[in-house]
Parts: C-alpha cells; sequence; structure tokens
C-alpha cells in the first residue's frame, strides 16, 4: 500500500538567483542561505519582507532505494505560484498553479542521501490589466494590502511511496434519484507502467456510511487491458434506499465512503477512497434546485480564511462553519479563490452550499489561456467529490473597473472621461469576457460533475444576458434605497445578487489591533487607507466622523450603518424570492487579513453587528415590513407593507402577524393583527402596517412586527426604528 513522508520543516532559501544551476547539486554549499518553514509564506521571514518576486528552496532528507516493484513520487501540495524541482541534481519538470498538488516520479533518482531544490516565482504583477498568473484574490484586490503578496511552497511536501500501479483521480457524481434509490457514476484513472505481469485487473470497490449508521455495499469492475501509462475507467453503482445530502435546513447532510482496492496477479496492488454525498443539482433563470427541490440561497461572500494559507487549518473552518450556520446562510460565495480541502469538509458537514468560483478577477493576457483551461479542470477534479459544490463560475468582474469610486469623484479628480470609459466597459465585450471565460465555461461544463456553470460574476445584461448581479446602492452608488427601483427599472439584475455590503470598522478591541489608539484624533487614517482598506471618502459620507466623538461612536455608526444596508437588502430580495430573485450572497462575510473591509467578521473572528443583521434578516421564517424612512415630518402618515417569508418545507397555516408602533417610552400607539396561512417556500404580502402620527412629538419610534406559528412559545420579531422630525423634507 502507499506510505507517505512528511518533507515540512526547515528549508534553505535565497534571494539570489543567477543563471547558474550549481545550486541543485548535493554538494553545493548553501550554509548562508535563509532558514525558512515549509509550508509557508517567504514574506513572513524577515530577509524576504520586501518580498522578492522569485526564491530558491533547498532541503536534504533522507530515504531509501524503493523495493522492487515499488515507485517513490515526490509530492508538492500547493506552490504559489510557478515552480521547477530538481531532486539530486536532475531536473524533474514544472508546475503553474497555486491550489492543485502535484507530483514527480523520483523512483529511479532517490537514494540515501537527496537533496531536493525548488525554483518559486510568484510575482507582483505590474499591469493588473493582463494578468498572467491565475492567482485571483491573492494578488490584486480591494480586501487585502497591495504589499501582502504570497509566495511560498505554502502546503506540505511528501515523499510517497506506491505500488506498481496506482489508483487516482477518483470521482463520484452524475447522480440520478428515482424512488428513493440512487445510481452514480465512478471515474478514475490507473497510473503504471502496462506490464503483463500484473495479469488481468479488477477494482473491488465498497460504499459505508461515514457519518450515519446503515448497510454497506460492495462490488468489482473488471478492467480492460492495460496499453499505456494512464488508463481511465468508468463503472456504475446502485445505491438502493439512497440517503441525501440536502443543504442546511432542507434536511441531513448524509455523506458515504467509497473505497476502491485494485487488484492483480493476485495482490492488491493500491487503495483510494472518496466521501462523496448523493444528491442532484439544477439551476434555470439563476433558480436553484437541490435534489429535484427549489431552494432560495441564502449567502455571504467568503474570504481567504487567512491571506496566508499556510497559516489555516481544519480548526479555522470549522470555526467559519459554525458562524456561517449561526447567520442563517446556507451557501457562501468563495470569493476568486480555491480554499485549502479542509474547509470543503467543513462546508459538507454543515450543509452549507458553495458557489465557487475560479480564481480570475479583473483582465488577463491572452497569455494565460492555456493555464487557465487546465486549471479548471483541475480544480474541478480536485473538488469534484464535494457535496457542497453547488455553483461553479469561471471569472469574477472580466472587465476593467473605474477607477474612481463615485461620479463625483471623477468628476473632482478631472477624470470624468475615463471614469465614463470604464463604467461602458462593464458590458462592453472584451478577449476575457469573449474568449477566455466560454472555453472555461465549456471545461467545467465537460469536467465539472453537472452542476451548473455561470460564465462570469458581475456582468450586466440590459436587455439581454448577463450574469449574476453586484449591487453597491449605499456604497459605490447612490443610496441603498436606489435598490427599491429594480423590480419596475430592470428585473433581470435581481435575478441573482452576489455582492452588495458596505464598510465598517471592526469592533473597538480588534481596532486597537489595528492601531493602539484610544481617540479619534491619534487615529491615522492615511495608515488605515493604505494598509488596512479603509475607503474613507466613502465611509464618511454613510458613516461620518464627528470631531467631539469617540472612538467608539465612531466604530459604532459604521457598524450600525453597515447592518442597515445588508438588512434592508436581505429583506428586499426575500421579499422577491423567486419573482424573480433565486438568492441573495452579502459581500463580505469574513476578514483574510487584519482590515476595515466590508466583513461582518473580522480578522480574528470577532462578529460586527452586520453578522447580527445577516442572522436576523437570513432566518427561514420571517415576517417583515417594508423598510421605514429613517424620519418622517410630525404629522404625517407612517405606512408599511408587510410580507412574510418562509424558507422552510413545509407551510405554516393559521400563523399570526402581528404589528405595533411604539414611542421611546414603550408606550403602543397603534397595533393590528392578521392570521395568515404561509406556503411552503414562499413569499407573501401580509396586509399593511399604518399609524397617524398626528399630535405625536418629534423623537424616536418603532415599528415592531412579529410573526408567530401555532404553538410557538416565542413570536419571531423584527423592529424597525424611525424619528419624527419637525417639518422638513423627508431623508431615506
Amino acid at each position: 500500500m502507499r506510505k507517505s513522508v512528511l518533507l515540512d520543516g526547515v528549508w534553505k532559501a535565497t534571494r539570489n538567483i543567477s543563471t547558474d544551476l550549481g545550486f541543485v547539486r548535493g554538494d553545493y554549499d548553501d550554509s548562508g542561505w535563509t532558514d525558512v518553514p515549509v509550508p509557508g509564506h517567504w514574506q513572513t521571514v524577515e530577509e524576504f519582507s520586501d518580498y522578492p518576486g522569485k526564491l530558491l528552496y533547498r532541503k536534504k532528507f533522507r530515504s531509501r532505494k524503493p523495493a522492487p516493484g515499488r515507485r517513490v513520487f515526490l509530492r508538492l501540495n500547493g506552490v504559489f505560484y510557478f515552480c521547477r524541482v530538481w531532486c539530486n541534481g536532475k531536473y524533474l519538470g514544472e508546475h503553474s498553479g497555486y491550489f492543485n498538488p502535484f507530483e514527480f516520479d523520483i523512483t529511479d533518482v532517490v537514494g540515501e542521501e537527496n537533496q531536493l531544490a525548488v525554483f518559486v516565482r510568484c510575482e507582483v504583477e505590474k499591469d493588473a490589466d493582463a494578468k498572467t498568473q491565475v492567482l485571483g484574490v491573492f494578488a490584486h484586490w480591494d480586501c487585502k494590502p497591495a504589499a501582502a503578496q504570497p509566495g511560498g511552497i505554502w502546503n506540505s511536501v511528501e515523499l510517497l511511496e506506491k505500488g506498481p500501479l496506482s489508483v487516482e483521480a477518483v470521482q463520484v457524481g452524475e447522480f440520478e434519484i428515482s424512488e428513493g434509490d440512487a445510481t452514480a457514476v465512478v471515474k478514475g484513472v490507473v497510473q503504471g507502467p502496462p506490464r503483463a505481469e500484473h495479469g488481468d485487473l479488477k477494482i473491488g470497490w465498497e460504499i459505508s456510511p461515514d457519518n450515519f449508521t446503515g448497510a454497506g455495499l460492495h462490488g468489482e469492475f473488471l478492467l480492460d487491458a492495460r496499453d499505456s501509462y494512464e488508463t481511465a475507467f468508468a463503472f456504475e453503482i446502485y445505491i438502493p434506499d439512497a440517503k441525501l445530502w440536502w443543504p442546511r435546513g432542507h434536511g441531513g447532510q448524509r455523506l458515504y465512503r467509497l473505497r476502491l482496492g485494485l487488484e492483480g496477479g493476485g495482490n492488491v496492488l493500491d487503495t483510494a477512497a472518496a466521501r462523496f454525498g448523493v444528491r442532484t443539482l439544477e439551476m434555470k433563470e439563476f433558480i436553484l434546485k437541490v435534489n429535484g427541490r427549489r431552494v432560495f440561497c441564502r449567502g455571504s461572500n467568503y474570504a481567504p480564511g487567512d491571506l496566508r494559507p499556510a497559516a489555516a487549518g481544519r480548526a479555522l473552518y470549522e470555526k467559519d462553519a459554525e458562524l456561517m450556520a449561526g447567520a442563517n446562510l446556507n451557501m457562501v460565495r468563495v470569493h476568486a479563490h480555491v480554499e485549502r480541502p479542509e474547509f470543503y469538509d467543513a462546508c459538507d458537514e454543515k450543509g452549507i452550499m458553495v458557489f465557487q468560483d475560479f480564481p480570475l478577477q479583473g483582465l488577463y493576457s491572452s497569455a494565460v489561456e492555456e493555464e487557465a483551461v487546465e486549471q479548471a479542470a483541475e480544480m474541478a477534479v480536485l473538488l469534484g467529490n464535494h457535496p457542497c459544490i453547488a455553483v461553479w463560475c469561471c471569472h469574477n468582474e472580466p472587465f476593467k473597473a473605474p477607477g474612481e469610486n463615485s461620479v463625483l469623484d471623477a468628476i473632482m479628480t478631472n477624470r470624468l472621461q475615463d471614469f465614463l470609459k470604464d463604467t461602458a466597459g462593464l458590458a462592453r465585450g472584451n478577449w476575457n469576457k469573449d474568449t477566455l471565460d466560454p472555453k472555461l465555461e465549456e471545461t467545467l461544463k465537460v469536467c465539472g460533475g453537472g452542476r451548473p456553470v455561470i460564465r462570469h460574476s458581475g456582468v450586466p445584461g440590459l436587455v439581454r444576458g448577463g450574469t449574476d448581479s453586484h449591487l453597491y446602492f449605499g456604497w459605490y452608488v447612490g443610496t441603498m434605497r436606489m435598490l427599491k427601483g429594480l423590480p419596475g427599472l430592470h428585473r433581470r439584475s435581481m435575478r441573482f445578487v452576489t455582492e452588495y455590503g458596505a464598510q465598517a470598522y471592526p469592533n473597538p478591541e480588534s481596532f486597537r489591533r489595528l492601531q493602539n489608539v484610544n481617540s479619534l484624533k491619534d487615529v491615522d487614517w492615511k495608515k488605515l487607507q493604505a494598509e488596512h482598506m479603509l475607503q474613507k471618502k466613502i465611509m464618511d459620507k454613510f458613516a461620518p466622523v464627528k470631531k467631539d466623538g469617540s472612538l467608539e461612536d465612531c466604530i459604532e455608526v459604521s457598524q450600525w450603518y453597515q447592518a442597515r444596508l445588508i438588512r434592508y437588502f436581505n429583506e428586499f430580495l426575500r421579499v422577491h424570492k423567486y419573482d424573480p430573485c433565486g438568492g441573495a450572497v452579502h459581500f463580505l462575510f469574513n476578514d483574510c487579513c487584519p482590515g476595515v473591509t466590508w466583513s461582518v467578521v473580522d480578522y480574528w473572528r470577532s462578529p460586527k453587528k452586520g453578522y447580527e443583521a445577516l442572522r436576523d434578516s437570513f432566518r427561514p421564517l420571517l415576517a417583515v415590513a417594508e423598510f421605514p424612512k429613517r424620519w418622517y415630518p410630525c404629522g404625517e402618515t407612517v405606512s408599511s407593507k408587510l410580507s412574510v417569508v418562509n424558507d422552510r418545507c413545509e407551510a405554516v397555516p393559521g400563523a399570526q402577524v402581528r404589528w405595533a408602533f411604539f414611542d421611546a417610552g414603550g408606550k403602543c400607539l397603534a397595533e393590528g393583527l392578521k392570521v395568515v396561512d404561509i406556503a411552503e417556500d414562499s413569499a407573501a404580502a401580509a396586509g399593511r402596517a399604518k399609524w397617524d402620527s398626528a399630535d405625536a412629538p418629534p423623537g424616536g419610534y418603532a415599528l415592531v412586527v412579529e410573526l408567530t406559528p401555532p404553538g410557538a412559545a416565542e413570536p419571531i420579531t423584527s423592529q424597525y426604528e424611525f424619528e419624527l422630525r419637525k417639518r422638513g423634507r423627508p431623508r431615506g
């Protein structure tokens, strides 16, 4: 069977690179090189903190010659971004792509004393509109410092000993479900030299429950005669009374374990295993069906768990999955990157569906085409067995984003013409949209296990076409209430919304880890912008800093605004459930580094008020009111439409919807009650709350809406605050 020996630990590295390949020899003197950790990122080492784009690595290791018939491979599980590899002076090959493991056969090279040498390149690209590395958010992104770069051997390196033949790239998919039973197709590759002594080959298979109790299944499949180093195989399995995998709130997350044994000449030559879940997926007009049932997607964008993936691991991802579940999410969009495998394991187990981006963001050179297509296929195989993967997306925002954040900024900087040109480019064709992305789409349709594929994200379609939408009303564009006009102006942009949000400062304790200050006058605002991604002009517009306010006040106002915007979008989009909206995926769930961003959970996993808004507005069963204005003139009638939203799989007949207006002292000023029958998986009107504020003094007021299902001990409550002011122009 297989044996693995890790080569992790302290390696040697240098930035001094020349055309001389002497460094690949075993007798080369690397005593002057710097000690670096593997796995790791070289920018975390003081010697390389200024981030050279290229580095040489060396590692000595002891081993032994393999027994006859055994093979030894050098496996690198992750390198940012391009590398060339030598062992004992022999060149093994090169690899591009950060997320996919790769290996080299060193059976004829390895001995007792060995020297490994690796050249790694992960450069800061000078032209952000013609990138050549498939790095996604790890390259250019407004949620990380520009100076922070990922280069390094970031995942484990190992020696992997295998038998004469091995089973690779095992995939379980193409599920069909009928009357409780399921069929699936198992695919894979047998690798190794074709030899007569192996005799007739067969694969014995066994399926057993992984996280539940049930009966196992087993069988075998005879392989055709082999005449090449790689032989693909595929066979169908039948699973009676299949236990299905469901997203949160729709059923359990049942997982199976497949074990394969390759047999030949009376011996077991290799084994392989894969965990999978039985479920089907379909998306039409951006409405997702899982196992034939509609599912409204309540989501958020997931940044890298850590900007340094070497520092992330199972414990972090389990915590994040708990936070996602606590926020009532059933989907996360892995934003323009591929996570470590442990992340997808956690989502499988929690029932969190994944809208999986391929790591392309912005514009790329045509030179990247071959690498990108190859890596897209690799991503599909790497992640293909995870039932949580619900949607593939090929490219995030394949256009040049305007350099200014608003028309006003463009006018103030005399760049209005450039701003308008870049804005027009959002809809105009380019090589990325029209050539690269269709090829990636076709690749993922072939290799992606039958999952829905979205060609690109954030591309508007004025009359036809277009994809999911990025709607930054209330941040980059106008006010949040502009969203209200979309049903009449451009319904297509509401079909599936995968970005909306606002920045907010982290909680005081976390803020002081960014800057150890106690008052606003001591805050280094320029540093917050340069190193921690604060967009201060926009923040000051929506959450202005008062000169006499405290640091805590400043943080509170920003978090209040972020929470209000999140709640406004979530409730509005959910009221338009399936008419036409199939999903609301907020931006952003987490920070990947210390910063001031759109996240609702900061780098240290401390939730902001926006997290509470996400949680409350994504409750599966909810009564909501049309958002009141922030203030009304005294004497005006305050009126708000009421709706009920039910994402559950069962109807709720005879539910009570109660509304009431209260003053600041808790006195009830007006109230009403309506009994409604709420259909399963629905959104429907539930009357109107109305109060004539005649004779009411200026001050703070609240509209409270309660939904009480039959037999419930407590109502599900939504509260909306507003003010009455002396006569003047109402504001939103």
